[in-house]
This record gives C-alpha cells, structure tokens and sequence, in this order.
C-alpha cells in the first residue's frame, strides 16, 4: 500500500479537492485524498484519468514538499523580471504625471525609451513599454477617424459636375432654358431554374430545358424641380434608345 505524509488529514484534503477552482489542483487532491483513505483502486483511477506512473510522482512530490508541489507548477516556472521591475514601475508611474520630452502625449514607444535611459541600455522594445503603461493603468484610446459618408460625398460630386455642365450648357446656348433630369432603370424578367434530373447509369438526361432568359427593362426619368416622371418600357438600354429618350422630351418642350 502507499504511505502518504501527514502534511494535512484526510478531512482537510478532501475539502482542498472540492474547494479547489483550478481543475489540475482539485484532481491531484482528489488522488492524494483517495490514497490516504487507502480507496485509490481501479475505480479511483478511473476517475482521476492518471497513470500509474504519474500518481506514483504526484505521490512523491506531496510526500516531500506538502500540498504546495500539487496543482500546475507551470504557472510559477517563469523567470524573474527582467525590465519590469516594481522600482521601475513606481518610477514610471510618477513620470507619466508629465508630458513625455517632445510635449505630445506618451506612446509604447516613448515609454520604451524612457525606461532604456533609465536603466542605461541601448534600447528597449516597444512591446516592453506597452506592457510597462498597462501595469501603470494606462488605457489606449485610439481617436476615431472622421470619415465623409460615401453617399454624402457622392452626391457632392454629382451636384458639382451638374452644376459645370449646366454652366456649360447655358454658356453654349444662353437664351434656351437646360432642364435636368435624374434616371434609374430597374429590370425584370425570367431566369431559369436548374434542378437535378435522375437518370440511368451509362445515358443521359432525357428532359429538354430552354436556358435563355428574357429581360425587360423599366426605365424612369424624373424632374427634380416639377417632380414629373415618364417611365419607359423596353427590351434593352442602348445609347440610340437614351438618344431617343432625349428627342421626345425636347419634343414635349416645343410642344408647351
């Protein structure tokens, strides 16, 4: 049988095994618990999900050094630091109290350098520095680019270059009047559908199916200033039919 020190008794592993919130604690107690109660069989491996090998070590590791050689030692196994020290820091965090040496507002970057002069080194990462002004409490705010709306811009554009082609216009011919006319056309028609046809093995597909579509094109001018609108019908846009388009309401002009 295992022999287990007497770091702590039975009661108190068990409710260091039930209390424990990191999951690698609360198992390696559970297992130091059930040998102690000489209940650790074939069921108690089970249910831990450990080797043989591995619970004769964490038997060891308990047996010298007590309940702090249980749970993820992972955690711990880090260097000590380096750059980041607490006298550093504290030395940071009154420096941040002023404005960097270039009168902006301070950066990772400028952080970094600081910290090198301080320390008498060549240089210091920037990444150094970011974490150095997040352990001060130093939150980035990046300021939010004011970007024009497209639509907005847009439409800026096009009352401009209506504007210059009216006044080119109106210079060509100054005693005829320019009217301007907004247009959208929208289409509709039949597509056709695909779907699978079965068939037998070694031929092919029995079923004959049209694959042409046919569009019809609804296109509608409108005035911006009388808020007229004429809507026509037709199988295509081309530039004869827009040419057309042009004539008749130059036509409905003379007629007024």
């Amino acid at each position: 049988m295992a022999t287990v020190a007497g770091h702590l008794s039975i009661a108190a592993l068990e409710e260091r095994y039930e209390s424990s919130v990191d999951v690698t604690s609360s198992r390696h107690f559970q297992t130091i618990w059930l040998l102690a109660k000489r209940a650790f069989d074939r069921r108690g491996a089970a249910m831990t999900s450990f080797g043989q090998r591995w619970i004769e070590q964490l038997l060891e590791r308990y047996n010298a050094q007590g309940p702090g050689a249980l749970g993820d030692l992972r955690r711990a196994n880090g260097a000590a630091a380096t750059i980041l020290k607490p006298q550093l820091l504290e030395r940071l965090h009154v420096r941040l109290r002023a404005p960097p040496p270039d009168g902006g507002l301070w950066t990772s970057r400028k952080a970094a350098s600081w910290m090198a002069s301080e320390l008498g080194l060549a240089k210091v990462a920037t990444q150094r520095g970011w974490e150095a002004l997040k352990a001060c409490g130093c939150r980035s705010k990046s300021r939010a680019r004011r970007t024009p709306n497209r639509r907005r811009l847009r439409k800026r554009q096009l009352s401009k270059k209506t504007h210059r082609n009216r006044c080119g216009r109106g210079g060509q011919t100054p005693e005829k009047p320019v009217e301007v006319f907004a247009t959208d056309e929208h289409r509709l028609g039949l597509k056709p559908v695909t779907r699978r046809v079965w068939r037998r093995s070694a031929s092919g597909p029995s079923l004959m199916a049209i694959t042409a579509t046919k569009w019809l094109y609804v296109t509608a001018f409108v005035s911006p200033t009388t808020g007229e609108v004429f809507w026509y019908v037709h199988d295509g846009v081309s530039k004869p039919f827009f040419r057309g388009v042009a004539c008749t309401l130059r036509q409905r002009d003379r007629s007024r």
